[in-house]
């Protein structure tokens, strides 16, 4: 990359809370693996090390894309649905015997006017499936040291 270009990294998930029982069924139903779960009370990592102290809140199932990260944001979220949506019956129930389930967007970048969207085409597939969609966004150290920030 030129060191005069900003970058982008996206990342988008599913995220099913609350159901640590059905974690097997879960992957059993959507024929995929979780990117990464956990249980309630298990300790908090980061970058395969143990925090001391911080432990998980929630039962967590979570798939993540396997677009690469700075490939197009709607390349992930297309992966994503196609995945899951053939499961709608699946996920609505999950949702009705207590499970949150959400997606995730993760958006990373030095630029001061990076974002993304999503396109009217995934509307319906998110209201069908009754899917909350969080944001989170981060602009990075560099962008601080570019506007003087710091």
């Amino acid at each position: 990359m030129n060191k005069n270009e900003w970058y982008s990294i996206y990342e988008v998930s599913l995220r099913i809370f609350n159901v640590s029982n059905k974690h097997k069924e879960i992957e059993k139903v959507l024929g995929l693996k979780a990117t990464k779960e956990h249980k309630k009370g298990d300790p908090h990592e980061w970058k395969g090390k143990i925090i001391k102290g911080r432990f998980y809140d929630n039962d967590t199932w979570i798939l993540a894309s396997p677009i690469f990260k700075t490939d197009d944001f709607e390349k992930s979220l297309t992966w994503l649905f196609k995945k899951i949506y053939r499961h709608k019956e699946f996920i609505l129930k999950l949702q009705s015997e207590g499970a949150d389930v959400d997606i995730y967007c993760s958006y990373r970048t030095d630029s001061p006017a990076g974002g993304f969207n999503i396109q009217p085409k995934f509307y319906k597939t998110i209201l069908e499936l009754n899917l909350p969609i969080v944001f989170a966004v981060q602009f990075d150290e560099a962008l601080d040291k570019i506007l003087k920030l710091k």
